[in-house]
């Protein structure tokens, strides 16, 4: 878990987190690979859920969630981005780009009718394709679409040529 701040900077370890951690840990069997990719869920859920979900399907937070892309231009990738969302990724992202402010697993899932589990894995996703980041330190759980992927998602409007490219 030393190397995990430097690549989810928001993760702060402190007591009270300890003995999640350390279970965490043995469930899976120490295995680096598999706690790196589990412990980027913590850019959209808490340890105590990752550790449940951890115990309740050992593999189900393991895999890697994205590939990378090397096209350069912004605009290209966003869009192809888009086009791996699912259709369900695709509406979720286009609801919750919609008001330009954060929000939670829990209120992005009432906002678009589906269940919390199915919203975190959906946010997951969009977190680690970096259509819409975590909020700063201190504000758990909860995230913003980023200024591009709102471009990308709201309706077409004067001076805003981008807008409305993918539904």
């Amino acid at each position: 878990m030393r190397a995990h701040p430097r690549r989810q900077p928001l993760f702060r370890l402190d007591d009270s987190d300890a003995a999640v951690v350390a279970e965490l840990c043995r469930c899976l069997d120490g295995l680096p690979r598999a706690l790196e990719f589990a412990g980027r869920w913590t850019l959209v859920r808490a340890l105590a859920e990752l550790l449940a979900e951890v115990k309740h399907s050992p593999f189900g937070l393991t895999a890697p969630p994205m590939t990378a892309e090397p096209a350069r231009d912004l605009m290209v990738r966003l869009r192809r981005t888009l086009g791996r969302l699912s259709p369900a990724g695709v509406s979720f992202l286009a609801t919750v780009a919609r008001d330009h402010r954060s929000w939670s697993v829990a209120e992005a899932a009432a906002a678009v009718g589906t269940s919390g589990a199915d919203a975190a894995v959906i946010v997951f996703t969009l977190v680690t394709y970096g259509l819409v980041r975590p909020e700063s330190p201190g504000v758990r759980n909860r995230a913003s679409p980023c200024s591009t992927t709102s471009a990308i998602c709201t309706p077409r409007r004067a001076g805003n040529p981008g807008a409305g490219a993918r539904r």
